[in-house]
């Protein structure tokens, strides 16, 4: 038996109920008998007296002692091999490290065998001594930041439960991710499983509610830690009127200002106390308390996990005037206190599972006081337009789905995860916090010191951490409701066709059918665009700026049971670029033999040869009225040739070198060339000779560039894979990113105007959106790719190894079928060029017979 004798004692979890921790003092001192059941009494003794010497040092003595100490054992623990759970398992790794759940860091001992992962605590505060999760269960792997150091690993289970580690040092956390990325037995691990969330929320295949959770994680949150808990917006403002109107902009919060600045007046006191603030002692702030802060989150989820906020606050709950009580009363503390602007968490918005709202109810019947009106904290308090707490989570996620929120949420996502998070956009959006609360503010691994990094840790605990930057251009805005396409609709439809194609040198066709009758807003095709699935009216008369009028782009029918139709030996070397005449029976194409060829597909004949000049020809556009074709030269001059009169009418000079690229639109025309330079020309009556405009678009060769259908935004890729972004009625550049680590040999803007595809040597096909220059997707097809073509939904590439490839714009997906990809070449071939129409005539019969088919030319290198 053991006997204790103290002068105070702590008295908690009476009954096993959450409660205020009873401290008592007791005199005179009382006494205490134990049983040990799991360990002898002299090494218990003898640990107990070295710890009770230790307890008279002095704090900072006592702290760095018990540092040591605990790092002794740490570094003499060994994992015990008895828990493994099958004899054939082989030990593969084992490490120190913590396993962290809110408020806890629990040092244990980690073992990876080739088929489980073990976590063996040091202590007995878990329910079993030793965990273990099959690798067949881990789903997903996230680095973490924990305690502002970069040495966390999030293991994702199929449950949707989680498991967070901190590893000793960044290598040892890169190591246990490397290792067990790489065990056989991790069958459903996936890499990047969610890297096309981005584009599946602007499409509206991801909820506004899953994307932020996706973002969250991004930037390194999790429900783990409650100092990087996920952070939700507050999407409402009403919170007093019996019903909720979705469709009045009033009703809701203004998600383009972060909540200290929602409020103007209020705002104005941060603003004057920031102007007063010294620039010489540490960076300047606005707000002294964040959006997101461990008390914060447990302000919110008391009900839910009180033995958290005891454990927080040191045994007591908040005060009741400070306690989670009314919706109302949270909404207009965080409008008007100077010290309350916090965000929301996932559980206002979460409609799913058993738990749900449970965060509002009193269960357990904790007594959370009363407060100085005499209203006793239980439940909490709801607004009226809500029957109860499920009901106003379900009306709070309704309102976080609307078209409104949809429509605003990526200017909130700038002010949390982009680019007005921090720097001189913060400042103008008036998003500044402590400096602390930012990554990278203090490097923890130089700090040497325990107690200041203990301090260090404190203090971010206190002021919150600032979400992972994943931004640094702005959001792309979600697509209006009516512009998605439905989740539900097939990636193909239609019937089975056939493939039009060249063996050596020159094309190939793929027809399937689709009723034209079904398809809305058809409209004219503009033949001299060389993507000739871009499908818009003939330019407007009186428009500024030589603009097209836009209308709906007839999507590409469907890509099943291709096969070859037709192939032809057209040109003696390279086809560089082809364009099609409006009704896709005329194919127009450029080569590195110096010639233009003119091609019947109806007649599967040539029509015309015509040897522009005695040097390689690189590009062709053709005009609306398929009068003229514009081609480009290695001899830096761009011809105009008269289909009607069959020969040069004008040459244009202008280029220090060759001529790499064309695209018109209207009568406006886009050169690029290896000089760096893109020039604008207008080709009305008597302009042609003398570019327009001229852009120094990169510090390399233009490699390929296009307009879009209004003849308003031009975009160009480089050499060095840059891409540019110019306005073409003021004539200036908008932006540059770099886009790809090598050429880019493809530039298409869709016909909607949001986004643009590219296509690199670096095997790289990527789509941006238009307005922020945002990366929405990405993927490596394992070849340099060498040209790419889109109707908006779906775009194909071509490149080495002669295969055109397909993927959906919407899902991010690759589409594949018995048809695709395309075996264009079948030699391997470099697939240079490619052409993409629709049809409604039948190759073998050239009868119209209403039905819509795509068609696909490429050409080829030999």
């Amino acid at each position: 038996v053991l006997l204790l004798r103290a002068s105070q004692v702590v008295e908690m979890k009476e009954n096993n109920q959450n409660a205020p921790y009873k401290f008592k003092k007791l005199d005179p001192p009382q006494d205490f008998r134990f049983t040990l059941s799991y360990v002898s009494l002299d090494v218990f003794l003898k640990q107990a007296q070295g710890l009770h010497r230790l307890s008279r040092l002095p704090r900072r003595e006592l702290e760095a002692t018990l540092r040591d100490t605990i790092q002794e054992r740490e570094d003499y623990s060994q994992f015990d091999h008895s828990w493994l759970q099958d004899i054939n398992e082989r030990q593969v790794h084992e490490a120190r490290a913590l396993r962290i759940t809110p408020l806890v860091r629990n040092p244990g001992r980690l073992l990876l065998t080739t088929e489980r992962l073990y976590f063996q605590p040091m202590n007995n505060i878990e329910s079993v001594p030793v965990n273990s999760w099959a690798l067949s269960s881990i789903v997903r792997l996230a680095k973490r930041r924990h305690a502002l150091r970069h040495v966390g690993l999030e293991i994702f289970l199929e449950d949707s439960s989680s498991i967070f580690l901190a590893l000793q040092s960044p290598s040892e956390r890169n190591d246990l991710q490397r290792v067990l990325s790489s065990l056989p037995a991790a069958t459903n691990l996936v890499q990047n499983d969610e890297s096309n969330m981005l584009l599946k929320w602007m499409h509206g295949l991801v909820s506004n509610f899953d994307y932020l959770m996706y973002l969250n994680s991004q930037a390194g949150r999790t429900v783990n830690d409650l100092t990087q808990y996920p952070v939700f917006p507050w999407v409402l403002a009403d919170y007093t009127s019996t019903s909720l109107d979705l469709t009045n902009p009033d009703t809701f919060r203004d998600l383009s200002r972060p909540i200290g600045a929602l409020n103007p007046a209020r705002l104005q006191t941060f603003l004057d106390r920031y102007a007063e603030m010294p620039d010489d002692t540490q960076p300047k702030f606005l707000y002294g308390t964040h959006y997101s802060t461990p008390a914060y989150v447990l302000y919110y989820l008391v009900r839910r996990a009180p033995d958290y906020m005891l454990r927080l606050q040191n045994g007591k709950f908040d005060a009741p005037d400070r306690l989670f009580h009314s919706i109302e009363e949270t909404w207009t503390s965080v409008l008007s206190n100077p010290a309350d602007v916090k965000e929301l968490t996932p559980e206002f918005y979460d409609t799913q599972g058993d738990a749900v709202a449970e965060f509002m109810y009193n269960a357990e019947n904790l007594d959370l006081g009363t407060k100085q009106s005499g209203v006793r904290v239980h439940d909490v308090v709801l607004p009226p337009w809500a029957r109860s707490p499920r009901n106003f989570v379900e009306k709070m996620r309704e309102a976080l789905e609307c078209e409104y929120v949809s429509q605003h949420l990526h200017q909130w996502i700038d002010l949390i995860f982009g680019f007005k998070q921090r720097g001189e956009e913060a400042v103008r959006a008036n998003n500044v916090f402590y400096h602390l609360t930012y990554e990278g503010a203090v490097d923890v691994e130089a700090v040497t010191d325990p107690a200041e990094r203990e301090s260090l840790e404190a203090q971010i605990n206190e002021f919150g951490q600032t979400p992972r930057q994943l931004f640094d251009r702005p959001h792309p805005q979600r697509l209006a409701r009516q512009l998605w396409r439905n989740s539900s609709e097939p990636l193909d439809t239609g019937d089975s066709g056939s493939v039009l194609g060249g063996t050596i040198s020159f094309l190939k066709m793929l027809e399937p059918g689709a009723p034209i009758d079904s398809v809305p807003g058809r409209t004219q095709e503009m033949p001299g665009s060389s993507s000739s699935s871009s499908l818009q009216s003939t330019p407007s008369k009186g428009r500024e700026d030589h603009s097209v009028t836009y209308t709906r782009t007839i999507k590409w029918p469907s890509t099943h049971d291709m096969q070859q139709k037709v192939s032809a030996k057209v040109h003696r070397d390279s086809v560089n670029a082809m364009c099609l005449s409006s009704s896709g029976r005329t194919l127009y194409t450029v080569s590195q033999d110096t010639t233009l060829k003119i091609y019947s597909v109806a007649e599967q004949k040539q029509q015309r040869s015509i040897n522009i000049c005695g040097l390689a020809l690189s590009a062709c556009q053709l005009t609306a009225d398929e009068k003229m074709i514009a081609v480009g030269s290695w001899d830096n001059s761009v011809y105009l040739y008269s289909v009607v009169n069959g020969h040069v009418t004008e040459k244009l000079t202008g280029h220090d070198d060759a001529v790499s690229c064309l695209r018109l639109v209207g009568d406006m025309l886009a050169s690029g060339s290896w000089d760096s330079t893109v020039k604008l020309w207008s080709l009305s009556s008597g302009s042609g000779k003398v570019p327009v405009a001229d852009f120094v678009e990169s510090e390399t060769p233009i490699r390929a560039l296009d307009m879009d259908n209004t003849g308003r935004l031009l975009v160009s890729g480089s050499e060095d894979g840059s891409l540019v972004f110019s306005d073409l009625r003021t004539r200036h550049p908008i932006r540059t990113l770099q886009a790809h680590v090598d050429a880019i040999n493809g530039v298409r803007i869709t016909a909607d105007g949001l986004n643009v595809v590219t296509c690199s040597e670096d095997r790289h096909a990527k789509i941006f959106d238009v307005t922020g220059g945002i990366e929405t997707w990405s993927v490596d097809t394992g070849v340099a790719l060498k040209c790419v073509q889109t109707d908006g939904s779906y775009f194909m590439v071509g490149g080495e190894e002669g295969v055109v490839r397909m993927w959906d714009m919407v899902r991010g997906e690759e589409v594949t079928h018995d048809a695709m990809p395309i075996e264009a070449f079948p030699d391997e071939d470099t697939v240079t060029c490619l052409g993409v129409t629709a049809l409604t005539w039948d190759l073998d019969d050239q009868d119209e017979d209403r039905r819509l088919k795509t068609v696909v030319f490429a050409g080829s290198q030999q």
